[in-house]
């Protein structure tokens, strides 16, 4: 079992990396595809493949994350990661593109669910702290990869981004033969359903389902919106995207702090949601500078709502069962994403890159009366 901090660094290192590759084509896929000529719903279908992958995967992979040592399906999925970005660049044909996606979907599941299952299995100690480490590199990574991205494109076409992304992969598959074993358990998927159908997990889980239907505008219109609405070069969008990002990344740093020092829960998420919703909202305006200012909120309630999930899960489930119900709880908000992506591909498309952005920001609101009038239960979350 790993604690030591040579351990933790290990496992922070590979999750840095892992969103530096990530993020090099995330943002940019829905200009890439429209660049090949897709259309704004194609769009929202292949994005949305991240979450159909998610929904029918994320809960058989969190068992076999129980079952399983993590350490392997991560190796896996840096794999399959290398084949399907190595894959993307050579056809511009729906069907074949769907398939691809399927797969990045895939890897991006199987690799984000085995990491967490690892981390909660293995800490013992200062959870919130550690979750809240987690999330800083995991975040950090994220904008050293969308501005990395950004000076790339300025030189060079996708191509290269997507073959340097599938040498990194093989890269961190190798890396990650030196991640810690964890224990495995056989449990019933009674258990599974018994554990999750309790009042308070429920209703958790419902807060995060308003709160990522943002991620699914994200995902079809953020990039898009920056640079046909702001009107964006390269730069301009790395830029935009990624220092928001640096941001959160510290706050979440400083909110994991907090909430191991039993700092309230309830008002830690109903201040993140405030801030997400408003943020999201008013990005979606111009002149440049009140968006960008108001992305800044919007990251770093984000911040706040992300360690916060993750605090919360780690107190709801036990460990030899928590790759199983943390996919279970995951499965919520991929259901979220994968509804509101394909809605707002044509919507963004249609009416305006804008639409989404503002729309998507009042569900992240409307979560908070039910923290406000659920206050107890989720001060009980905090204590367990």
């Amino acid at each position: 079992m790993m604690q030591t901090e040579k351990g933790h660094s290990l496992i922070n290192s590979i999750v840095f990396i892992k969103h530096i590759m990530f993020q090099l084509t995330f943002f940019y896929f829905p200009i890439y595809l429209k660049s090949i000529g897709f259309t704004g719903f194609q769009i929202g279908i292949l994005m949305s493949i991240f979450s159909i992958t998610g929904l029918l995967m994320i809960f058989p992979v969190g068992i076999l994350n129980d079952r399983v040592i993590s350490r392997n399906l991560i190796i896996a999925s840096f794999i399959i990661a290398s084949i399907c970005y190595s894959a993307v660049i050579i056809t511009d044909i729906f069907g074949l593109m769907i398939i691809i996606f399927f797969f990045i979907g895939l890897f991006a599941n199987l690799s984000s669910t085995s990491i967490n299952s690892l981390i909660y299995k293995t800490i013992e100690h200062s959870k919130a702290r550690a979750l809240g480490n987690l999330t800083f590199w995991r975040s950090l990574g994220s904008a050293f990869g969308i501005i990395i991205s950004s000076f790339i494109l300025i030189k060079l076409q996708f191509y290269y981004l997507f073959i340097f992304t599938a040498i990194l992969s093989i890269i961190l598959a190798l890396f990650s033969l030196k991640l810690p074993k964890t224990k495995t358990k056989f449990v019933s998927l009674i258990e599974y359903k018994t554990n999750f159908f309790r009042k308070e997990v429920l209703l958790f889980a419902s807060i995060m389902f308003l709160n990522a239907i943002h991620w699914g505008a994200e995902q079809t219109s953020y990039s898009l919106f920056l640079k046909t609405n702001l009107s964006l070069g390269w730069i301009g969008m790395g830029l935009y995207m990624s220092i928001p990002i640096f941001i959160l990344a510290f706050v979440a740093k400083k909110m994991g702090i907090k909430l191991s020092k039993k700092k309230n829960f309830n008002n830690i998420l109903m201040t993140g949601l405030f801030f997400s919703g408003i943020g999201h909202m008013l990005m979606a305006i111009t002149p440049l500078t009140i968006s960008f200012l108001f992305r800044i909120l919007h990251e770093i309630g984000d911040a706040m709502i992300m360690v916060v999930m993750m605090v919360g899960v780690a107190k709801l489930f036990k460990k030899e069962n928590i790759g199983g119900e943390s996919a279970l709880f995951g499965l919520t908000t991929i259901i979220s994403v994968f509804i509101f992506s394909m809605i707002f591909g044509s919507l963004g498309e249609h009416y305006g890159y804008h639409i989404p952005i503002f729309v998507s920001g009042i569900t992240s609101l409307l979560a908070i009366p039910l923290v406000f009038k659920f206050s107890t239960t989720f001060s009980n979350i905090s204590k367990n």
